[in-house]
């Protein structure tokens, strides 16, 4: 990580608390929104979603006070937190917001305003973030052909909305229509933004998903192991992006029986979630339950069961986790302990 950009950052915040703000700007509130807005978006951009909300909150409220509920800024402003929320995954508060701000920004600017268009592509990146597909797919499709004909194919907002939806066909199955959207918005933003841009970074990674996705491990592994390659040097090795990437990988190693290559890296994801984000993180405990998974299959079962029960128990809460019943069941008979897992059905 940056560690300048998060010490500039924090410094920052620490002089923009309410008192503060007023007496550096006094009487000057919209001064005082693009300021929080700007560290908000900042703080999104190192990957600290949680941190930021609180400013682009404050930003939202200055501007709705003194600009009123449906001023073009006061939209857009509740489109950038209905944004933060979504990236700090907090869905029940993103889609709502979402939907109301879509709809403002249609009566207020025009179905195909530019704002618009970047509200429905992000409400359909909220419902695909739901598992809303049945909104999200019809939503992103309208949203690209309006972007196309609005900004053109290769505009950056086009690309975002080509992302989105290729990530909606990937999650419903339609792993055909994924790939090859992806493979064509990869081939632009290399082109518009640059080999190493974040959002170049984003569709290698996608479409090393997709192909994974489809069992194209041959196409996958190598998309991968570049893509994070680059994602260390441009974002840093503890950025959510890198982290996913990291996962991603361990998984396509594990799917291509190379368990030498896929435990060290599932080991490293699991100590920069648990840093990150705390042991009981879903995302944590998924790859916690990966790496038990990984020792099993490489015979180190005093390893593998102890983290396969941790998952175990998580489910109960997590109920994505599920699946964990079956891969400790087996490491028990491996392990010739099958009246464990009677005991723990038992707690």
């Amino acid at each position: 990580e940056n560690p300048t950009i998060r010490e500039l950052l924090d410094r920052a915040a620490k002089e923009l608390t309410p008192d503060k703000i007023d007496a550096n700007f006094p009487n000057q509130p919209l001064v005082q929104a693009a300021i929080l807005h700007t560290v908000g978006a900042t703080y999104v951009g190192v990957g600290e979603y949680d941190r930021a909300i609180g400013f682009v909150q404050r930003s939202a409220a200055l501007h709705r006070q003194h600009l009123g509920p449906d001023h073009p800024y006061t939209l857009q402003s509740m489109g950038n937190l209905a944004g933060a929320y979504k990236a700090a995954e907090k869905l029940d508060l993103a889609v709502p917001l979402y939907v109301e701000t879509l709809k403002l920004m249609k009566a207020k600017l025009g179905p195909d305003h530019p704002n618009t268009l970047t509200s429905m592509t992000g409400l359909g990146g909220a419902y695909l973030a739901a598992g809303k597909l049945e909104l999200a797919v019809p939503l992103l499709e309208e949203a690209l052909k309006l972007s196309k004909a609005r900004h053109g194919p290769d505009h950056p907002d086009t690309l975002t909305t080509m992302n989105n939806l290729a990530q909606a066909y990937k999650a419903a199955g339609k792993l055909d229509l994924a790939q090859s959207l992806l493979e064509e918005t990869l081939k632009l933003r290399r082109a518009k933004l640059g080999p190493d841009h974040p959002y170049t970074l984003q569709s290698m990674g996608n479409l090393a998903g997709a192909y994974q996705a489809a069992a194209k491990l041959d196409l996958a592994v190598p998309l991968l192991e570049k893509t994070l390659k680059l994602q260390k040097a441009k974002l840093g090795p503890d950025h959510p992006t890198t982290l996913v990437s990291m996962n991603n990988l361990a998984a396509a190693y594990w799917s291509a029986k190379q368990l030498d290559k896929s435990i060290p890296l599932f080991e490293d994801v699991v100590h920069r979630q648990e840093t990150k984000r705390g042991r009981q993180h879903p995302e944590t405990l998924q790859t916690i339950a990966n790496l038990g998974v990984n020792y099993r299959d490489a015979g180190r079962l005093a390893e593998a069961l102890p983290l396969l029960e941790e998952a175990y128990r998580a489910a109960k809460k997590h109920p994505e986790l599920r699946w964990v019943g079956a891969a400790l069941l087996d490491a028990y008979a491996k392990a010739g302990e099958n009246a464990k897992f009677a005991n723990l059905l038992q707690e």
